[in-house]
C-alpha cells in the first residue's frame, strides 16, 4: 500500500506534538496566537548538528516540529532524533492525519478557515532590505496576525550594512505603531554568520527547523529581494482550495516588477511563469537535468482557466505554496553544501513527486521579486569549496536515484518517496534518463491545459493526490493526441 499503516503511532505524535508546542508558546510570554522557536534554545529545545562543510563546526538548530524519541519502554517523547518522515516512510498520509497538522488537536476537530495559519519561510543573504521584505509581507496581508515569518539571515552582525530583519526603521519604543512592531512576536529570525553560508538549501534546512504545525507553507523567494501584492494570503489560499487537492503543491518563479518600495501598494498581474521545459546541459557525465526560468513559458492562463492553477510538471524554489505537512513529508537534506539552484529544484520536484504531491502553476502572480540575479545560491565558497561541494552534488543525485556510484548510506527521510516511482515521472513528461535527453514540446501540452484535463479525472477519491498509477501512457503519445484534437 502507498499509505501509511502505522496510523495510531503517527496520530499520537502529532496530539503530542500539538500540546508540546503549546505549552511552549504559553512560556513565551507573547501576545501572538502563534508558535515560535523564541526561547526554546533557552529551555533545551535546539540541537547541534554538523555544518554540511565541515563536520568539526557545530550548529545550534532549532529541533524538527513532530520528531520523537522511542524510550525502551516504548513510551513516545517529542523533541527526538526520529523525524516524522521516518514515521511515515515516506508514504501517503490520510486525510484525518492531514487534518492535524495545522487543524485541531485531533483529526474530528477541523479548524474554521479563518483560523488557518501561514508559515512564510524567507532566506536572505546579505540584505539590508530584508526587513523591508518582511515589513511588506505582513503589511500586504489580509490578515497578517495568521501569519509567522521564519528568516534565515546569512549575514555578518558587525557589516556597517548590516540591518536585522525583524528591525524596524525606529525603534518600537518611539514609533509601536509600526507593522514590525505590532507583529514583532510572529517574526523569528536565524543568523547565520557569513562565513559558515553553505548555499541556499543548507538555509532552507534550518529554515523548514523553525516550522511549528502552521496549516499552510509558503517558500518564497532566492533572496529577501521580493514584494506582495495586496491581499496575497488570502488568494494563494483561494488559489489551493480550488485544486480539491490536500496534495496539491502552488509553484512558480516570481515575476519581476521595478517596485521595491515596502509602503507601496502592488497589485497581482496576470502573467504567470508555468514550468513545463526541461533540458540536459553540461558535458559527458557532468549533463544534469535541469529547467531554467528563460526556458519556461510567462504567460496569461487561457481564458478559461483563471479560477483554478493548471498542472505543471516541475517544481521552483522561488515559490512554493502548499499545505504543511510538505515540509514534514519533503525535508531539505542538511548534508549539501554549495549546491545551486538547478540542483536544487529538479531533486525536489523529484522528491516530492514520488512522496504524492502535484505541482501547479498559479492562475496569477501575487509575489514578485525586484532583483534580475540573486545571491542566495552563488558566491559561496569558504567550507563548502572544493570537495565538499562535489560531495555534495553526489550525495544529491543519489537521493533521487540519479547517481548509483555514492558509497555513502543515504537516509530515507532525505531519499525518494514511497508513493510514486520516479520512472513513471520520467515516461510521463519526456525523459530520458539513461540517455540524458528529454522530448521537445512538452509545453504546448502543458500550457493548454491538456496535461490538467487528461490527469485531474485520476484524482483519489480522498482528495490525497493523483494517483498516477492510472495513468498508463508517455508523453510523447500524448504529444500525438495533443496535435490530432487541434487540428
Amino acid at each position: 500500500s502507498v499509505h501509511v499503516q502505522n496510523i495510531e503511532e503517527i496520530r499520537h505524535v502529532l496530539e503530542l506534538a500539538k500540546t508540546e508546542f503549546d505549552f511552549l508558546q504559553s512560556s513565551d510570554q507573547s501576545q501572538s496566537q502563534l508558535h515560535s522557536v523564541r526561547g526554546e534554545e533557552k529551555i533545551g529545545y535546539f540541537e547541534q548538528i554538523n555544518h554540511p562543510g565541515d563536520k568539526s563546526v557545530k550548529l545550534s538548530v532549532p529541533k524538527f516540529y513532530a520528531s520523537v524519541s522511542i524510550g525502551e519502554n516504548g513510551s513516545v517523547n517529542i523533541g527526538g532524533q526520529k523525524m516524522f518522515r521516518q514515521l511515515t516512510l515516506g508514504k501517503l498520509l490520510t486525510p484525518e492525519l492531514v487534518k492535524m497538522i495545522g487543524g485541531g488537536p485531533t483529526e474530528s476537530e477541523s479548524i474554521a478557515p479563518y483560523d488557518r495559519t501561514i508559515f512564510a519561510s524567507i532566506i536572505s543573504k546579505s540584505d539590508s532590505h530584508c526587513s523591508n521584505t518582511v515589513t511588506n509581507l505582513l503589511k500586504s496581508a489580509a490578515n497578517p496576525e495568521r501569519i509567522r515569518v521564519a528568516v534565515v539571515d546569512r549575514t555578518n552582525p558587525l557589516s556597517r550594512r548590516y540591518v536585522a530583519c525583524d528591525s524596524p526603521p525606529i525603534p518600537c519604543s518611539r514609533d509601536p505603531d509600526q507593522i514590525l512592531c505590532i507583529y514583532n512576536a510572529n517574526i523569528d529570525v536565524y543568523e547565520l554568520k557569513t562565513e559558515l553560508d553553505a548555499g541556499a538549501m543548507f538555509a532552507r534546512h534550518i529554515g523548514q527547523r523553525m516550522y511549528r504545525g502552521e496549516y499552510y507553507a509558503l517558500q518564497v523567494g532566492v533572496d529577501a529581494g521580493i514584494v506582495f501584492s495586496d491581499g496575497w494570503d488570502e488568494e494563494l489560499i483561494r488559489q489551493l482550495d480550488a485544486t480539491n487537492n490536500d496534495m496539491a503543491v502552488i509553484s512558480t518563479y516570481l515575476s519581476e516588477t521595478k517596485i521595491r518600495d515596502a509602503n507601496r501598494p502592488i497589485q497581482a498581474t496576470p502573467e504567470r511563469y508555468t514550468i513545463c521545459h526541461a533540458s540536459y546541459k553540461g558535458d559527458g557525465r557532468e549533463r544534469r537535468l535541469e529547467h531554467i526560468r528563460s526556458e519556461q513559458v510567462h504567460q496569461t492562463a487561457p481564458p478559461d482557466r483563471t479560477e483554478s492553477p493548471m498542472l505543471q510538471p516541475f517544481w521552483s524554489s522561488e515559490l512554493s505554496f502548499s499545505r504543511g505537512h510538505f515540509l514534514l513529508q519533503v525535508p531539505y537534506d542538511p548534508k549539501l553544501c554549495g549546491l545551486d539552484e538547478q540542483d536544487e529544484e529538479i531533486s525536489m520536484a523529484l522528491r516530492a513527486f514520488s512522496s504524492g504531491y502535484d505541482f501547479y502553476t498559479p492562475t496569477q502572480s501575487v509575489i514578485f521579486r525586484t532583483k534580475v540575479d540573486s545571491n542566495s545560491h552563488s558566491n559561496v565558497e569558504g567550507l563548502c569549496k572544493g570537495n565538499p561541494k562535489n560531495k555534495s552534488r553526489k550525495r544529491l543525485y543519489s537521493l533521487i536515484g540519479l547517481n548509483n556510484n555514492d558509497e555513502d548510506a543515504i537516509p530515507h527521510e532525505y531519499g525518494l518517496g514511497a508513493v510514486r516511482d520516479t520512472a513513471k515521472f520520467f515516461t510521463l513528461y519526456g525523459i530520458h534518463a539513461s540517455e540524458r535527453v528529454t522530448e521537445h514540446r512538452l509545453c504546448e501540452f502543458v500550457t493548454t491545459g491538456n496535461m490538467h484535463d487528461e490527469f485531474v479525472p485520476h484524482m483519489r477519491h480522498d482528495g490525497m493526490g493523483i494517483d498516477y498509477n492510472r495513468i498508463s501512457f508517455r508523453f510523447h503519445e500524448l504529444i500525438s493526441i495533443h496535435k490530432d484534437s487541434h487540428q
